[in-house]
């Protein structure tokens, strides 16, 4: 199987942060990227793993820095802007 693109997985993984926010709008959701590639069942090995995970937390730190994510800083809850 050929390994997915960074920006495929970006966009996968970006799709399905914003999905499990918006169940629970307007509330935030306290979640590890851990959490979410394991979900969606798409590392099938540890190298793969490892490098989903970094996509991930790249993912999320670029939609922090451009608006679209806030991050309580105490509980850590990720949780939808309104530019989102």
């Amino acid at each position: 199987m050929k390994e997915q693109a960074n920006i495929d997985l970006f966009r996968i993984y970006t799709g399905a942060t914003f999905a499990a926010l918006y169940e629970v709008f307007p509330l935030g959701r306290v979640t590890t990227a851990a959490e979410l590639v394991d979900r969606l069942g798409l590392a099938n090995d540890p190298v793969a793993r490892t490098r989903h995970l970094a996509i991930v937390e790249s993912a999320w730190q670029w939609l922090k820095d451009t608006g679209y994510l806030q991050q309580d800083p105490t509980t850590r809850a990720l949780n939808l802007t309104p530019r989102s």
